[in-house]
């Protein structure tokens, strides 16, 4: 087998060195794995060696296999399907497709690789098995045609389009799958699957009334479509229209009322073709928990899906059903969205907008719909009528009147989502400034609700805000206790300054920057000393040369630049911090706080000066032996830079380090503090550079 390199695109886990070689004995092996449950493990090895052979059929192959144990049947089918371009030769194959399409629910797919596999390897010892599944799926599609009335081949030619249409739609490409759905549609104009599934592409390209009219066709030719009702009312409530959704939600429940009493009455299970969790769904949408909770709670749990547990258990943490919500949830371990539930019930907090929520914030509020109300409320913002605040939150109000779901996506990304979600929804709710919108910012900020650092980002835009008292300190979670906290006040500018230089200069250091853009850092740091040749005294050249030093480990050097970089200019934060973060490294601490110190009263800075400054405070303090000033200045530094991603990293560095000192503590004295008390002033009495050797 040649070894084929992918390059500089490399995003493998294990790097390229430590790979075994892609020999039949490491391939054996991995089968063992496979064999052995070793499943993960084998993914890693399998991803890795398939970056450096992307040519090798045997390993998307195993691939496949490595995903469908884990139950990522999308990516099995993905890897298979490879497989399958690179050796057509390979029979089983066809017969593995067969087996993951029909798992995912794309008949025609598996019929048509059964068919392939039959016509490759007619002698199969399991022949029979195998013919009957393909006699199955031809009945299928038989009575397709006949409920339709047209031919079997006309049916299937639907159903591969509206499959294709959904695996379309599933890559986020809404204007080819509506393509596929309307072609089915035109094929089967009584089939009202492809028909639902236009209304939703149509939806989320900003076709409103389309995707309404859409689902009327669906009505017309079935009222009781929990599909098209469910659909409904989902798509009026969140434009705004809920005296109209709820009619739709009435005939859904009196649909859902007679299929949970036939079941009942026939004691099986109920309504094999009810779908259940679309009832429950659309009913979430109205916060109509009862209802929720009525249509799921009978369901036997092995058939209700993970979002179903979801939805059941938040409208049971809604109307106070708390351990119940609990247990519900518990089925669900190790699931981050459960987890993140749990987490609230166990605490007995109120969740921002005073709401367990159970619908993902991009269903909620779909991008177009977002990307009009941003529109309106820039619109409202700008316009000098609103200059009273009374006004202005009027103003707010009536253009959230029609998106009721807007406060509630962005209620759930404050403390379910990730940290730049969270960071975001508490711009755009200040920006807002509704008291609603405040007060579930306030709710999160002062909670115990989210990460550290996501509170204490929203804590400081209050602040900066004047919508808490600035006199005093704040009391926040952090750590796992309340703590008054009085965070300094930094003005951090988006871009750091770029200084003038005389043309000759500037013609370097500009191209200085396209090589670094280019990853050239030799011919970055060539131009650099270009400059430098004309103008000696320019700090930033040797600053960066500095850094450049750095990357190559080449400490005297670095060390020499940043020396003359602060020789001639110094206020240079970045060449500061760097070189105090070599100086920690070194071991040479004090020398690392003397560098600090004359940044410590400045309150102004770039952004990349501001995270350079805080990381070596960070780096110091844990040097000195004090993790949690470290974490500290971490968390200070993503409250005001949320998407540092070198300082969240370290921060999760120590915050597990923290939590297996604790397991070990709590162990050996389980009657100690668990971390639950009140502990003041802990930012204003220790050194923020920490005690000198």
């Amino acid at each position: 087998m040649a070894r084929q390199k992918r390059g500089k695109g490399r995003e493998s886990l294990i790097p390229a060195d430590q790979l075994p070689p892609l020999t039949n004995e490491t391939i054996n092996e991995i089968v063992r794995m496979l064999d052995t449950g070793q499943f993960l493990e084998a993914l890693l090895l399998l991803e890795a060696l398939r970056e450096e052979h992307p040519r090798e059929a045997i390993l998307s192959k195993l691939l496949g296999m490595a995903y469908g144990e884990i139950g990522d049947l999308r990516s099995a089918a993905e890897r298979w399907e490879e497989a399958q371009r690179l050796d057509p030769a390979d029979a089983s194959l066809w017969r593995l497709l067969a087996g993951v399409y029909q798992g995912q629910g794309r008949i025609v797919h598996a019929l048509r690789a059964v068919r392939r596999y039959l016509e490759e390897e007619p002698d199969d010892e399991e022949l029979a098995q195998i013919e009957g599944l393909r006699d199955a799926l031809d009945e299928a599609m038989r009575g397709l045609a006949a409920n339709y009335g047209v031919a079997p081949a006309e049916a299937e030619r639907a159903g591969l389009l509206l499959e294709r249409g959904l695996r379309t739609m599933e890559g986020g490409d809404y204007l080819g799958a509506q393509r596929h759905f309307r072609d089915a549609s035109r094929i089967l104009p009584g089939w009202v699957a492809p028909l639902n599934d236009l209304a939703l592409c149509q939806f989320e390209l900003g076709n409103f009334d389309a995707a309404l009219e859409t689902l009327g066709r669906v009505l017309a030719t079935d009222p009781d479509d929990v599909h098209g009702r469910a659909g409904l009312v989902r798509y009026l409530t969140i434009l705004g229209r809920r005296d109209e959704a709820l009619p739709h939600a009435d005939h859904l429940w009196a649909v859902t009322e007679r299929t949970l009493a036939r079941g009942q009455d026939q004691g099986d299970e109920q309504g094999e073709f009810f779908l259940f969790e679309q009832a429950a769904s659309a009913f979430m949408f109205l916060e109509q928990d009862e209802r929720v909770i009525a249509a799921l709670e009978p369901q036997p749990r092995e058939t209700v899906s993970d979002n179903g547990l979801i939805l059941l258990g938040a409208s049971l943490a809604n109307v106070n059903r708390k351990p119940a919500a609990a247990a519900a949830l518990r089925e669900l371990e190790p699931n981050p969205v459960a987890a993140r539930l749990s987490e609230a019930l166990q605490l007995s907090e109120t969740p921002p907008g005073r709401r367990f929520p159970a619908i993902d914030p991009a269903q909620l509020l779909p991008q177009k719909v977002a990307e009009r109300i941003d529109q309106e409320l820039n619109r409202v913002a700008a316009d000098p009528a609103n200059a009273d605040t009374a006004d202005r939150q009027d103003a707010m109000r009536a253009v959230l009147a029609g998106a009721p779901t807007f406060l509630p996506a962005f209620c759930a990304s404050l403390w379910m989502g990730d940290e730049l979600s969270s960071a975001n929804a508490v711009g755009l709710l200040l920006r807002v400034g509704t008291p609603e919108a405040v007060e579930a910012v306030r709710t999160f900020a002062f909670g115990r609700l989210g990460p550290d650092e996501t509170r204490l980002h929203a804590a400081l835009l209050l602040r900066r805000d004047g919508l808490v008292d600035a006199a005093r300190p704040l009391l926040l979670w952090q750590d796992g206790r309340y703590q008054e906290m009085s965070p300094p006040r930094y003005e951090i500018s988006t871009e750091d300054a770029a200084r003038p230089y005389p043309a000759a200069v500037a013609k370097f250091m500009d191209k200085a920057i396209d090589r670094r853009a280019h990853d050239d850092i030799e011919g970055a740091g060539r131009a650099y000393r270009q400059a430098l040749a004309i103008d000696p005294s320019l700090a930033e050249a040797e600053q960066q040369l500095g850094l450049i030093a750095l990357v190559n480990n080449d400490e005297a050097a670095a060390d020499a630049h940043f020396a003359r970089a602060l020789a001639g200019d110094a206020d240079s934060v970045i060449a500061r911090a760097t070189l105090a973060s070599l100086r920690i490294s070194q071991g040479r601490r004090d020398e690392a706080r003397t560098l600090l110190i004359p940044l410590i009263d400045r309150a102004a800075f770039g952004a990349n000066e501001f995270a350079s400054y805080l990381f070596t405070i960070a780096e110091l303090a844990a040097a000195d032996g004090d993790a949690a000033r470290a974490r500290q200045q971490l968390r200070l530094l993503l409250a005001y830079i949320p998407g540092h991603t070198p300082a969240r990293m370290r921060l999760r560095e120590l915050e597990q380090e923290e939590a297996e000192r604790k397991g070990t503590a709590e162990g050996a004295a389980p009657g100690g503090n668990r971390g639950l008390g009140l502990v003041r002033g802990t930012a204003g009495n220790s050194s923020l550079l920490g005690p000198r050797d």
